[in-house]
């Protein structure tokens, strides 16, 4: 209990420090909308609040990322399991500044079961601190539920293995079964649990033992069905709107699928900067598949399991994932620590008797290093959009237009409570031009950045068309702020 307790409370810590109140941008800032419109709607219906509605009914200036509000049905919602936003819903009376904090306490009961498992508690440590976990858990997501359902049911499938007992078969795989209305990638990795199992009996000839896990497979194929039911009913497709914005949104050749898959998995070079995949960040994982690889048939069958099902899911999650989970690309293959940890924790039993060897050592500095370069980068950043967040605070008007999404963006919360829009492309100026005609506004923020042609969306920069669109509709524009971040006029409709 008491290095449960430690480990919570690391966790909360380095929240506080990193204060992820300030972090409600792109995904995060999505999440949040979607949890106040489900809250707004009272449970009824996942249309998404837009304060611009009236003058943007179709969305298509909303401020949020594009992709992750779209039409579905008859009404706008985003692309986030919809689980997500009604748990957080039950909880909204504790403010959006709090509930990012609710992660650690979620992830407690696995904590706890994990400390009572595992034989060498330093992997307890190394399982939040020293694999992508960590960068996963400091703003307002899935992840927490996520990964303590999924966590909770691999442990219960590993005391099957090792006790033979049909009821933790069961619950194991109802928390597997739950986890799915969080995120998908626990579709693959049960599928590898059932089939590495499928693989070590018929192996062995143990017949009865397959018979067994078909069995009790209904229990999870029974939540699984239901889930592809609610989605189908609701959403037209059996995944869900998660995978409907990815499906559509993506389109790979052979070689970007080769490039996803090595992101993922290891790493692979970016334009300013070099992807952190899984087994980069956690070397150690990937040092002790290969040493049991090299005496498999000397492993135990729990030894085996975890290995043969890492395996298995590593390859599925880099053949199969639409992307490269972008800013974190070891996100999809998060899950995977939990049978790693103790295949891990059996590669430390064989040196119970000797100081373990020095690489394994300098695999688990390197990855708490990694991992603190990352959380650094998130301070950082949190402070850098703390000082944004509180210029653009300040800002009244009674409509905001950004020339990006990056400034709209940077409103954060101030979503729901203020009218802005954000351009997504050049032609949007002649709908910003019939919204001024169709339109009084007293006065109108026009905010941009100096160099906004980066995605080749605008042949010019569109703060200068914008401020004469605004000055031929009778608007006077003073300039409050012009440097190398942002550009901010003011503007008062001259005509009273």
């Amino acid at each position: 209990m008491k290095i449960s307790i430690v480990i919570t409370a690391l966790i909360l810590l380095v929240q506080i420090i990193i204060r992820p109140d300030n972090l409600y941008i792109s995904d995060s800032l999505v999440k949040a909308v979607q949890v106040k419109s489900l809250f707004l709607n009272a449970w009824n219906s996942q249309d998404v609040f837009y304060p611009a509605r009236d003058i943007d009914p179709t969305f298509s200036m909303n401020p949020l990322n594009e992709g992750f509000i779209f039409f579905n049905k008859g009404h706008y919602i985003g692309q986030y399991p919809v689980a997500l936003s009604f748990f957080y819903s039950i909880f909204i009376f504790l403010g959006f500044s709090i509930l990012p904090y609710l992660n650690s306490l979620i992830l407690f009961p696995m904590i706890y079961l994990y400390s009572k498992y595992l034989n060498n508690k330093s992997n307890l440590y190394y399982l939040l601190f020293g694999t992508t976990l960590i960068v996963t858990l400091i703003d307002l997501s899935e992840c927490s539920i996520f990964y303590s359902l999924t966590g909770i049911g691999f442990l219960f499938i590993k005391r099957y293995i090792d006790e033979n007992m049909n009821s933790h078969l069961i619950i194991g795989n109802i928390f597997l079964g739950l986890a799915i209305w969080f995120r998908l990638e626990v579709l693959l990795f049960t599928f590898s649990i059932y089939l590495t199992l499928f693989i070590i009996h018929f192996q062995k000839k143990e017949f009865s033992a397959i018979y067994k896990l078909v069995i009790h497979s209904f229990v999870f194929s029974l939540l699984v069905l239901i889930f592809f039911l609610y989605n189908y009913l609701s959403y037209d497709f059996f995944l869900g709107p998660r995978y409907i914005v990815n499906i559509h949104s993506n389109s790979l050749t052979l070689f970007e699928k080769f490039r996803i898959f090595t992101s993922i998995l290891f790493t692979y070079p970016r334009e300013n900067s070099l992807a952190l995949g899984f087994y980069f960040i956690s070397p150690i994982f990937l040092y002790s598949i290969i040493y049991f690889l090299r005496r498999i048939k000397n492993n135990s069958d729990q030894t085996n399991f975890y290995l043969g099902q890492s395996i298995l899911f590593s390859l599925l999650i880099g053949i199969t994932a639409p992307n490269d989970g972008i800013t974190i690309t070891a996100r999809y293959m998060a899950i995977a620590v939990f049978p790693l940890i103790f295949l891990i924790d059996e590669h430390f039993k064989l040196y119970s008797d000797k100081k373990l060897p020095k690489t394994i050592h300098f695999f688990k500095i390197y990855s708490y290093l990694i991992s603190f370069i990352m959380l650094t980068i998130y301070y950082f950043s949190s402070t850098y959009l703390r000082k944004a967040t509180h210029y653009m605070h300040k800002i009244e008007s009674d409509l905001i237009i950004c020339s990006s999404e990056f400034i709209s963006g940077s409103f954060q919360l101030d979503y729901f409570t203020k009218k802005i829009i954000s351009l997504k492309n050049s032609n949007q100026i002649n709908d910003i031009s019939n919204i001024l005609d169709k339109n009084k506004f007293n006065t109108i923020q026009l905010l941009g950045v100096k160099n906004s042609n980066q995605d080749n969306k605008f042949t010019n920069n569109p703060v200068n068309e914008l401020y004469t669109l605004l000055s031929n509709n009778h608007y006077s524009c003073k300039e409050m702020e012009n440097n190398l971040n942002l550009i901010h006029y003011s503007c008062e409709n001259t005509i009273k």
